[in-house]
């Protein structure tokens, strides 16, 4: 067992015990009292048994709050508890530490600007005062685009229209220079009723480009020319 001798003013301390008595707090720890009498300062020993225990913790919700370039990873955490007390919480983002609270309360949010748009995986550890550690499980951010904005590296899921005919292959076509170069295409999928493509694309660079939606012809329909849109890519 590990002991810490410290001093309390008389004021401050239960009346009534007198030297050699104890008093066995809430964590185990033995509060006993050595000396001190009257308005003479009152000397005690805690005596504490060795920390074993680590903290527990639970993951909440995780949200990916939209920003001007790339978003903010918002993950909210509850159930932070240890027989002591915690000294420290920790995000990590990709196995590296982001962010470090001290003394964090039972319950909270951590908020880190990520720095690109690719998928992340984030975890927490817990430390106590002795150096036990809790790990949450690693889980993962999936950073995903829309028709406005995008991110190197990330995975583009078009939104891309449909119609109740079947249709000719669609593709997704990237404006360069003046050639509309084809970047994802897709045979018509059925989704009640409709049908409509699966079209993804990752970009591989950033800057500003324009794209559009482009269907075959068929031997009963003609082509179908969509509207062009510029789409944000961030690197």
């Amino acid at each position: 067992a590990t002991s810490n001798t410290v001093f309390f003013n008389s004021s401050k301390t239960r009346q009534g015990f007198d030297v050699g008595e104890s008093l066995t707090l809430p964590d185990g720890s033995v509060v006993r009292f050595v000396s001190g009498s009257g308005d003479a300062a009152v000397k005690v020993k805690i005596e504490r048994s060795p920390d074993t225990t680590s903290p527990t913790i639970s993951i909440g919700e995780l949200a990916l709050e939209e920003t001007a370039r790339f978003p903010k990873l918002k993950l909210e955490y509850e159930k932070l508890f240890d027989d002591r007390f915690v000294t420290k919480l920790e995000l990590l983002v990709n196995s590296t530490v982001v962010t470090t609270i001290t003394n964090p309360g039972i319950a909270g949010t951590i908020d880190y600007e990520l720095t690109s748009g690719k998928n992340y995986t984030y975890q927490l550890v817990a430390t106590d005062a002795a150096g036990n550690q809790t790990k949450s499980a690693v889980e993962t951010a999936a950073v995903g685009c829309s028709n406005e904005k995008c991110y190197v590296g990330a995975t583009w899921e078009v939104e891309a229209p449909s119609w109740r005919q079947k249709l000719g292959t669609g593709q997704l076509q990237e404006l360069v220079g003046k050639k509309w170069v084809v970047r994802a295409s897709s045979a018509p999928v059925n989704r009640d009723g409709f049908f409509t493509y699966n079209l993804k694309y990752s970009p591989t660079k950033a800057g500003k480009s324009k794209f559009r939606i482009y269907v075959k012809p068929t031997k009963n329909w003609a082509a179908y020319v969509g509207r062009a849109f510029t789409m944000q890519v961030f690197g």
